[in-house]
């Protein structure tokens, strides 16, 4: 019988006949093809593949598995997914449901005498045999992963392990210390009760339970198998999603707009184009005038952008911007939001573009820049299917720039001594504005001499998790596609043709929002307010933009002067004149983070 779950990032799963799948696409009439989670291994990649119809009824692919089912890690996958929906139903302390857990588990089980995995708190993956840690440091064929002891650096140990298909160890070099089965025994838990006492002391008292309930429901098979790894920080990570959802929805629910001046432009105008009503759980408040809403309309190029970043405890503005006329870059659409999800964003759409067709039926953009917001793309491909949907140059910098800040590599990037580090991360940023077919190439050479220059081939270091990040999330490989494809994020040919990239105008309008945001968020009618003064200024801009008045837009001399630089750089075919890392290197010239 077939099972649905979802893994720690939410992709949807299927389980049949003791084999996991990972679901590729949705197809016609509900269907959904679905390839085994073994698709993607570099060597003896599995070609399974099944479909479910719109019944939940699995149909095989003439591809069979090339590998044994694994029941038990079936297993351990659906504990982990009744677990998760647990912490998110139930509003325990995470340290209740994390101790619960461990409720009905035998002492062998626990014991260090077997091979088990969990995952660190940077999610490296970790094995644990006979009282020794060991930490991955590759993977190999036929399913094998090669192991090196943890105390390889603190204790110059020269352990190694490896593990077939099954799990099985392999010793292949013994250590230089003794084994310590406790100190093994609390990193495999991974539970950090110091940390999670002092931060739960208000929810010590609450009831525990449910937990415990799935966790003895289940077969003493799966008890002794692979651990379940559910960190602390994903079950609080989950219940505060699901209370930071109820809060959003009460809040937006309850705002009363009451229908003063606030509500109406200088040219008396309504500003609300749209609201759901306060009945709506998951209300929606639009704020245009139809004057906007026709000059949006007219716009070829549409640059989204939001403030998801900002309190998000309340609700979120996204803001639609049009390239107007002169190609001056000016925000015409604002949007209160409960969430950042498709659906938020696909309703926002559905309201806006009913509206533009009484203006200017059948107008839709040609071209469309976003903020690097997954949920936002997929509304956008659904709604207008005929605009390019491509990343803006902004965002994409300020999404690497946020990763070089959370790896904790921003001590050593503003080192006066670190000009070469700089370089180097820059230089990442420049691959945007190569070829596509270059791209991945380019990007292994440069990870290449990144990881030999500051990391040692060393993979548990920041240096390699940046570069894990950007392998992930902007390069993908031929068989494990990245999280925004390659021609999303390409700015080569929207810099030839000379796209608005919001590091200018767009760029003014994204700080100003934002600072009003945050300064206004808990009080609604303070923040229409502001919002009209910027409608204003915009409307008043617009105005001499059509008049033929030429208008100086709010454009940074070193971004004009850098746009320059780099365009001639692009137009003088530099990319073909020039190996990969003398094209990063000029193109790193030009590039600034705007810290």
């Amino acid at each position: 019988m077939a099972a649905f779950i979802r893994s720690q990032r939410g992709a949807e799963k299927l389980i049949y006949e003791g084999f996991s799948y990972t679901k590729s696409k949705d197809g016609a009439q509900n269907k959904r093809h679905w390839r085994c989670d073994l698709w993607n291994l570099r060597k003896g990649k599995c070609p399974a593949t099944a479909i479910t119809n719109s019944n939940n009824e699995v149909i095989v692919g003439i591809n069979h598995h090339n590998h044994e089912p694994s029941p038990l890690k079936i297993e351990t996958a659906q504990i982990k997914d009744k677990i998760k929906q647990a912490a998110i139903d139930s509003s325990c302390a995470p340290k209740s449901i994390v101790d619960e857990q461990l409720v009905g588990i035998s002492e062998e089980a626990k014991s260090s005498k077997e091979a088990s995995f969990i995952k660190s708190s940077r999610n490296s993956e970790k094995l644990f045999y006979k009282g020794f840690v060991y930490t991955k440091c590759r993977d190999g064929a036929e399913n094998r992963r090669f192991w090196r002891c943890e105390k390889r650096k603190k204790e110059k140990c020269r352990g190694s392990a490896v593990t077939d298909g099954n799990n099985q160890v392999i010793i292949k070099q013994s250590h230089n210390h003794e084994s310590s089965i406790k100190e093994a025994k609390i990193k495999r838990e991974n539970i950090k009760k110091e940390e999670i006492v002092e931060n739960c002391q208000n929810l010590d008292e609450q009831v525990a339970g449910v937990s415990n309930q799935k966790r003895v429901s289940l077969p003493r098979s799966a008890k002794s198998s692979k651990p379940v790894v559910i960190q602390n920080n994903q079950i609080k990570k989950y219940q505060n999603k699901k209370q930071q959802i109820e809060i959003k929805q009460s809040f937006t629910t309850k705002m009363k707009i009451s229908q003063q001046i606030w509500t109406k432009t200088t040219n008396s105008e309504n500003f609300i184009l749209a609201d759901t009503g306060m009945e709506d759980s998951y209300r929606i408040i639009i704020f245009a005038s139809q004057t906007d809403i026709s000059r949006l309309s007219s716009c070829d190029v549409w640059i989204c952008d939001g403030t998801f970043e900002c309190c998000p405890q309340n609700f979120y503005l996204w803001v639609i911007h049009g390239r107007f006329l002169q190609s001056a870059v000016l925000p015409f659409v604002y949007a209160f939001i409960p969430e950042n999800t498709k659906e938020c964003f696909q309703r926002v759409l559905d309201l806006l573009l009913s509206k533009i067709n009484e203006f200017n039926p059948g107008a839709r953009p040609q071209t469309i820049l976003i903020d690097f917001e997954k949920e936002e793309e997929k509304a956008l491909r659904s709604a207008i299917p005929t605009a390019e949907i491509l990343g803006c140059f902004y965002y994409f910098k300020q999404s690497i720039w946020r990763k070089i800040v959370q790896f904790g590599l921003i001590t050593k990037y503003q080192d006066e001594a670190q000009e070469e580090f700089r370089n180097h991360l820059k230089m990442f940023v420049a691959l945007t504005f190569v070829d596509i077919a270059n791209i991945r190439n380019w990007f292994r050479q440069l990870a290449i001499g990144f990881m030999k220059i500051y990391s040692d081939g060393d993979p548990d270091t920041p240096f390699a998790e940046f570069i894990d990040f950007m392998d992930r999330t902007f390069i993908g490989k031929d068989f494990l596609p990245s999280r925004f494809p390659l021609n999303l994020w390409n700015n080569k040919y929207i810099t030839l043709d000379h796209l608005p990239n919001a590091t200018n105008s767009a760029e003014f309008w994204h700080r100003e929002l934002d600072n009003i945001f945050k300064q206004n968020f808990s009080v609604p009618c303070n923040l229409i307010e502001a919002l009209l003064d910027v409608q204003f200024k915009v409307n008043n801009i617009a105005i001499n933009i059509e008049s033929g008045e030429s208008i100086q837009m709010f454009n940074r001399e070193e971004h004009l002067r850098d746009n320059e630089c780099l365009l001639n750089l692009l137009n003088g075919g530099g990319e073909g004149q020039w190996n990969p890392m003398q094209f990063l290197t000029a193109c790193s010239n030009y590039i600034n983070f705007d810290i």
